[in-house]
C-alpha cells in the first residue's frame, strides 16, 4: 500500500489535484459525502470478501493472490524468476514507506508537498535544503500555545 500512497501522493501533485481547500494531508479529515457508518459496511464486507478468498488461496495453493488468480501475477513477472521479484518488491515497498515518512516530514517542515519541495530546492540549492528547514521549522508548526508570554 506504500507504493500506491507514495504514487498518489505524487500524483496529486503534479496533476494538480491539490488545492488549497484540500491537500494530501488533509484528506483524512474531510467530511465526504457518505456517511462513516455505511462506509466501514461496505469496506467490512469487500474487505472481508477479499481476505477469505486469499486465505482460502493459501490453504489450496500456499501462496496469496486476488480473487481465484493464485499468486496473483497479471503481468507474468514472477514466472521469470519468483525469488528475484519477491526480493525487489520487498525492496520497492520499504523504500515507498521510507519515502511516505520523508513527504510527511517535508510537510511538516516546509508547509508544502514533495514536488514544490523538489522544484524549491532546485532553484535554490543553498537556502532549501535540510539545514534551512529545520532552522526556519518554527515557522511552519501550528503553535501549541504553552509557549505564549503574558
Amino acid at each position: 500500500f506504500a507504493m500506491i500512497g507514495a504514487a498518489g501522493i505524487l500524483g496529486a501533485e503534479i496533476l494538480g489535484v491539490n488545492t488549497t481547500d484540500l491537500t494530501w494531508y488533509e484528506a483524512g479529515t474531510k467530511e465526504y459525502e457518505i456517511p462513516l457508518a455505511p462506509l466501514v459496511a461496505i469496506q467490512a464486507v469487500v474487505m472481508g470478501f477479499l481476505e477469505m478468498k486469499r486465505y482460502q488461496g493459501w490453504k489450496e495453493y500456499g501462496v496469496t493472490g486476488l480473487g481465484n488468480d493464485f499468486p496473483f501475477d497479471p503481468a507474468g513477472l514472477a514466472k521469470k524468476d519468483a525469488d528475484t521479484m519477491k526480493l525487489k518488491e520487498v525492496k520497492n515497498g520499504r523504500l515507498a514507506m521510507v519515502s511516505c515518512f520523508g513527504f510527511a516530514a517535508q510537510m511538516a517542515a516546509t508547509g508544502v508537498g514533495p514536488v514544490q519541495n523538489l522544484t524549491d530546492h532546485l532553484k535554490n540549492p543553498a537556502a532549501n535544503n535540510i539545514i534551512g528547514s529545520v532552522l526556519t521549522i518554527q515557522d511552519h508548526l501550528p503553535d501549541p500555545g504553552f509557549a505564549q508570554v503574558s
